[in-house]
């Protein structure tokens, strides 16, 4: 897919934007654009505090969203249909009904960090970046507040009650 780049940057700058996209990790876009290890994490923390590199970012992953047809409502849908073949209420692509736990979490998570959840006066910046499925989370690192909201959004999306 060839996308149209912003003439008022540098080819450095372009490619970090470009970077950018493939995991949304600033750090590591700035060393795939080129920027020395040292540096990395300061220049992409100075990158990402630029209007117009915000701005390309912002303009390229419209582009890519609207050549590959995803919107927001796609992506809300597809997370919709998982939590309910991980909750166990329709089969999944095996044709089998299985509850998932794991993964209940890990979409609720993420539905919960779409609608602002965990943007409000307790967010912890502690509190790491998600889990990929099928990977564990260090609950450790959660206050008994959010591991409480976490057990009732589980039980409640897993369909337990006790």
């Amino acid at each position: 897919m060839e996308l149209a780049l912003s003439p008022t940057l540098n080819d450095r700058q372009k490619r970090f934007c470009l970077e950018y996209l493939v995991d949304q990790n600033a750090t590591q876009a700035a060393l795939r654009a080129g920027y020395s290890p040292l540096s990395a994490r300061q220049i992409s923390s100075e990158l990402m505090a630029r209007p117009d590199v915000r701005t390309e970012i912002d303009r390229l992953s419209a582009e890519c969203a609207g050549k590959l047809q995803i919107s927001v409502d796609w992506v809300l849908q597809s997370l919709m249909e998982e939590l309910r073949i991980a909750q166990g209420q329709v089969p999944g692509p095996s044709g089998k009904v299985k509850s998932n736990p794991g993964k209940c979490i890990r979409i609720l998570y993420l539905l919960g960090k779409f609608l602002g959840m965990w943007n409000g006066p307790t967010k912890r910046e502690t509190v790491p970046e998600p889990v990929p499925m099928g990977q564990n989370f260090d609950l450790s690192k959660l206050s008994d507040d959010e591991l409480e909201m976490l057990n009732k959004i589980t039980k409640k999306a897993c369909g337990i009650t006790n």
